[in-house]
């Protein structure tokens, strides 16, 4: 019976071992899709990212309307600033850079195991480029959104309160007239409220706050009427540049025209945003092999990004909007981290540049 138990405690043991074997034959292979064959079976492809420059132009627009009776403002109301024609005036006022990712097609690789190992746990963006090993996708970052654009219009003062004195003239220059003498009316009235005269004399403090507040506005909106309105309009427009380390360090991706804002790049009515790329090859790394090395040992490992340097100009014309230094993977390199240690660690990328963002062993 005690070699019965033995031998039965033997193969229970040896069968234990054989997964284990197993597991620690198992590799993980890292190949590129274009040098695979049925690259779209027996495992999972990830991309590396291209470095895409969002940058977020705020324009402001001042948007002059002329009211119904502005040749009458000097007549009745003596008035000197005023609005003779609708206009509009545009100006750039700033600039903001930020950074996001774009698939890069020529840099997609199949990740798969051998003798049915298994898979690390990998973690896409929706559009396949690479974020995160054996750990949850770190939250994205929330790339500032453009504003959705206000509509941009002349007034109409359909807003104005008319009384039934004024719609009942039968010409502009008496309506005009009408309205001035309502104006009067409601400065009178603020001045009484304001001496505390009889007629005009209100509860308390917050009443008077409250009556005068109301003849103020109702006073602004009629004196538009002569003097026009001004309205000031800020509006923004993202534009995206990919940055080309080969390609040209000037770029035009939008036009600017004082009269009509933003239109397209391609509208000679506009003048220039330049995009200015300076990249610098400082942050590159040398892996130490030669190219005869490398086609004789080929790369079976986890790629990634060691990305270089950009620095980006925003140019209003001559004048500059903004700059800033940007860490770019079209001027960086591709790295390769051992096949093995994407089954034990928990890592992180940065799906603007597909670099490594942390490292860690994995949760069991």
């Amino acid at each position: 019976m005690k070699i019965m138990s033995r031998l039965s405690a033997l193969i229970m043991a040896t069968m234990m071992t054989i997964p284990t074997m197993a597991a620690e034959k198992a590799t993980v292979k890292v190949t590129p899709v274009s040098q695979d064959a049925d690259a779209a079976n027996g495992g999972m492809i990830y991309a590396l990212p291209k470095t895409v420059a969002q940058i977020r132009l705020t324009a402001q627009v001042v948007v002059s309307s002329v009211g119904p009776y502005y040749q009458y403002s000097t007549r009745f109301l003596n008035l000197t600033d005023v609005v003779t024609e609708n206009s509009m005036k545009w100006k750039l006022i700033g600039a903001e850079i930020t950074t996001t990712g774009q698939v890069d097609y020529s840099r997609r690789f199949k990740i798969s195991t051998t003798d049915d190992g298994q898979m690390p746990q990998i973690a896409l963006t929706p559009d396949g480029t690479i974020a995160a090993i054996n750990t949850p996708m770190p939250a994205a970052a929330q790339t500032a959104a453009a504003k959705a654009t206000p509509e941009i219009k002349y007034a109409d003062f359909s807003d104005v309160p008319l009384s039934q004195s004024i719609l009942a003239r039968t010409s502009k220059a008496a309506m005009a007239e009408e309205c001035a003498q309502t104006i009067y009316t409601l400065r009178a009235a603020r001045v009484g409220i304001v001496t505390g005269a009889a007629e005009h004399r209100l509860a308390d403090s917050g009443s008077m706050a409250q009556a005068l507040a109301e003849i103020d506005r109702l006073e602004k909106q009629h004196v538009e009427l002569f003097a026009g309105r001004r309205d000031t309009i800020v509006v923004t427009q993202i534009v995206e540049v990919i940055p080309d380390y080969d390609g040209p360090s000037n770029i035009v991706p939008a036009r600017f025209s004082e009269t009509a804002g933003f239109v397209d790049a391609m509208d000679l009515s506009g003048k220039p945003v330049y995009v200015d790329l300076e990249f610098d090859d400082s942050a590159r790394v040398n892996d130490g092999a030669t190219s005869k090395q490398k086609q004789s040992d080929p790369q079976t490992g986890f790629r990634y990004m060691i990305p270089g340097n950009v620095t980006i100009k925003v140019m209003d014309r001559n004048v500059l909007l903004t700059q800033k230094k940007i860490r770019c993977t079209q001027n960086g390199q591709i790295a390769t981290l051992p096949a093995s240690q994407i089954l034990t660690n928990a890592i992180t990328f940065d799906p603007a540049t597909g670099a490594i963002v942390s490292i860690g062993k994995a949760d069991k």
